[in-house]
């Protein structure tokens, strides 16, 4: 009935009807893409498909600081610039399965 991803340090996740490109304008997909014709500015824009696309991360990095673009994102919010390792585990589940049990398992 679903499906567990552990994470090994803990993960970021997100599960979204739509692609990344459907996301960005014309301006940017235009170099890419001839089919780029309007632009998505605001997330009811963006039609929803009929997938879901699942994304695993390590983490994520804030956009601004304290009031949106002007200011630099704070320290203990960034990704800094250099090699990051990470590994993470996905698993049919269904409503049987102690889902904390699995959790604690280790890889």
């Amino acid at each position: 009935s679903g499906l567990l991803i552990t994470g090994d340090p803990l993960i970021c996740f997100s599960a979204l009807n739509n692609t990344h490109d459907d996301f960005e304008s014309p301006g940017k997909l235009s170099q890419y893409r001839k089919d780029a014709k309007s632009a998505n500015t605001h997330t009811n824009d963006v039609i929803p498909r009929d997938f879901v696309n699942l994304n695993v991360d390590l983490g994520q990095m804030g956009v601004g600081g304290d009031d949106s673009w002007g200011s630099p994102i704070h320290p203990e919010y960034r990704l800094l610039e250099r090699g990051y390792v990470y590994s993470f585990r996905m698993r049919p589940i269904s409503r049987e399965d102690d889902v904390l049990m699995l959790t604690k398992q280790e890889f």
